[in-house]
């Protein structure tokens, strides 16, 4: 599954990203031009963008994952088959997300292959590989196992379905807790930028001498680079890996 944006999303960010970065240079080095030299940061800037993109994407599947997960095991406790469970789920889904919802289009494409007398294991193992979520590859394993071992598959699948279910719901809590500090990074990194703006319009000239001397720019380089790193390394700080 592509997490990826689309190409005018993309586009729209390398605009809006190259604008950002030649007003980054008004501020550090006085002139717009200087933007314009320095509009290389505009890849890495971009690259950490997409990164922060892709992730928040997949998030947001895992959570429809999850919910759909939950819509299956309502309906295997009320009797259905696992093949008739997801159609169920289908329907669910497209009540709270949509027809265009991400989790929406695969069960789609999974029902669609059910009804080629797909075997139901490759269906989860298709799903699996395709969107590259870890409790999907942790529900097909269970399931293959229990599958070929034999036993009691209803209950097997509910309670893999309960641990995933579990696992996914703690993630979710622990990033509703850290959004506090996730707004706290964001005002943070504003905050120098507004600070310059602001005496820039409050004392024109008062910069003048960072702007026109050698010696000026180069603090200001070192300024812009102590920014860019401080800036990395609050996006790490506040990335929590599950």
């Amino acid at each position: 599954m592509n997490y990826c944006m689309s190409g005018k999303k993309k586009t729209v960010s390398l605009i809006i990203i190259g604008l950002l970065v030649i007003l980054m240079g008004r501020m550090f080095y006085g002139s717009f031009k200087a933007g314009i030299i320095i509009l290389p940061l505009v890849i890495p800037i971009y690259r950490q963008y997409s990164t922060k993109y892709k992730d928040r994407a997949k998030a947001e599947f895992e959570h429809q994952y999850k919910e759909m997960l939950v819509a299956l095991k309502d309906g295997i406790v009320t009797g259905y088959s696992v093949e008739n469970g997801l159609k169920e789920s289908y329907r669910e889904m497209v009540n709270i997300y949509g027809y265009d919802g991400l989790i929406c289009s695969e069960l789609r494409l999974m029902t669609s292959r059910l009804k080629l007398n797909t075997p139901i294991e490759m269906v989860f193992k298709d799903f699996a590989e395709r969107t590259d979520l870890e409790s999907a590859h942790m529900f097909y394993n269970t399931f293959s196992i229990a599958q070929k071992s034999g036993g009691n598959m209803n209950n097997v699948i509910k309670r893999v379905i309960e641990n995933i279910v579990l696992k996914e719901s703690v993630k979710e809590e622990i990033n509703v807790a850290i959004n506090d500090k996730k707004l706290e990074q964001r005002i943070m990194t504003v905050i120098p930028l507004l600070l310059i703006g602001y005496i820039s319009m409050a004392s024109p000239g008062f910069l003048d001498i960072m702007y026109k001397s050698i010696m000026g720019n180069i603090v200001m380089t070192v300024c812009l680079i102590v920014y860019l790193l401080a800036y990395l390394w609050s996006e790490k700080i506040v990335k929590v890996s599950i």
